[in-house]
């Protein structure tokens, strides 16, 4: 079964193992696994394996647009003034259900949250420099698997980046400096 997550939430080998890897609001997953609290299986962004809370995930959406900034949220009325429902980070997956005066209106599992348009893209309109993307996340804390605005790793960011263009990317280090492109040496 797929699924996507409700919530930006940390997937591990097993439910009390330290986190791998983080799956952001959106995200399709493969269920493989289902158990009490946890379900295991694939995360498609990324083919990383691993558990993730059952209680973040809902049916599948189909992406509309995609969170274009760093860090915004997703609001319980279309007014900055409701109460902030969930924190979206960038190239978190949405499906827009309608836009009105300014807002997209958004599937968050059974509900609905509130975007500001400005802080969202159509899903084919990608950001297209990877590097001005990366930039935006400096002075962001280092934090072990994350790939948020609240905090990222190495390997987080570069797929951040990545995924903002709408290309494809490696989870780990170790394989994205196996992906084709420019490599450091010959920038300098």
């Amino acid at each position: 079964m797929r699924v996507s997550a409700t919530a930006n939430v940390w997937l591990r080998s097993t439910p009390d193992a330290a986190p791998d890897r983080q799956v952001l609001v959106g995200d399709a997953f493969e269920i493989e696994e289902d158990g009490d609290d946890w379900v295991f299986g694939e995360a498609l962004k990324d083919g990383y394996w691993g558990c993730i809370l059952k209680a973040a995930t809902t049916p599948e959406i189909t992406p509309t647009h995609w969170v274009s900034v760093r860090t915004t949220w997703g609001y319980a009325a279309p007014d900055i003034k409701s109460a902030p429902v969930i924190d979206l980070h960038m190239s978190a997956r949405l499906q827009v259900i309608a836009e009105q005066d300014g807002w997209l209106e958004a599937k968050h599992g059974a509900e609905s949250v509130f975007v500001p348009a400005s802080q969202a893209k159509a899903w084919d309109d990608r950001a297209i420099n990877p590097v001005a993307v990366a930039r935006q996340f400096l002075g962001v804390p280092y934090v072990w698997a994350g790939n948020t605005g609240f905090g990222l790793d190495c390997s987080g960011l570069v797929q951040v980046a990545y995924h903002s263009c709408g290309w494809a990317c490696a989870a780990d280090s170790q394989d994205q400096k196996e992906m084709p492109g420019t490599t450091p040496e010959s920038l300098t």
